[in-house]
This record gives C-alpha cells, structure tokens and sequence, in this order.
C-alpha cells in the first residue's frame, strides 16, 4: 500500500468519523429538544390542572356555604327524600310485581306439563 493511498483512507475515516460525530450530535440535539417541548407541555397541563384543582375547591367552599345559608335548604332536603322514598317504592313494587309473576308463569307452566300425571 502506498503513501498516497494510506492518506487516501485516513482522509476517508476522517470523514466517516466527522459525519457519524454529527449524526449522534444532530440525534442528542432532537432528542434535547423534544424533552424540551415534553417538558413545556406538562408544565402546562399541570399549571392547568392546578387552576382547575383550584376552582373546584373554591366551587365546593362557596357550595358548602350556600347550603348552609340557604333558607329553604329544608324544604329541598324534605323533597329530595320524598322523591327518594317514593322511588325506592315503586322499585320494590315493580320488583315484586315481576317476581311474583316469574313465579306464577312457571308454576302454571310446570302444572301445564305435569298436572295430569300428579
């Protein structure tokens, strides 16, 4: 190998070496800048997400008070259990109504098939 084709090479390694230098600079520049813009996003969100943490709080306090000094609070009380309590009646009154009919059904049906062997 001559003196002309040793430089030839070196000069070529150079420039292999300069160039995957840059690719893995190049590389950790976009990977810097994408943590980046991660970074200012969560910033974002979570100064966000604090505001709104803050407004429910205050919306429960300024709730909380209000029903306290809200002068027909007992009357609302008084028909929200009503309303409660007659739902929960027609409930267990449709309840029964189609249990017992599921019952009656299929005792007929069994008296139907097997009544004239009993």
């Amino acid at each position: 190998m001559t003196q002309e084709e040793k430089t030839e090479m070196a000069a070529i390694f150079s420039t292999a070496a300069k160039l995957k230098d840059a690719e893995y600079e190049a590389t950790t520049l976009l990977i810097d800048y994408k943590l980046k813009t991660i970074l200012e996003q969560t910033t974002k969100h979570n100064t966000h997400m604090d505001t709104l943490d803050k407004r429910c709080e205050d919306l429960e306090i300024h709730e909380a008070a209000r029903a306290s000094t809200c002068p027909q609070a007992e009357n609302v009380r008084a028909l929200q259990d009503g309303a409660l309590s007659t739902k929960s009646i027609k409930k267990w009154i449709i309840g029964s109504v189609l249990s017992t009919g599921g019952v009656v059904s299929i005792l007929w049906m069994l008296w139907a098939v097997f009544g004239d062997k009993i």
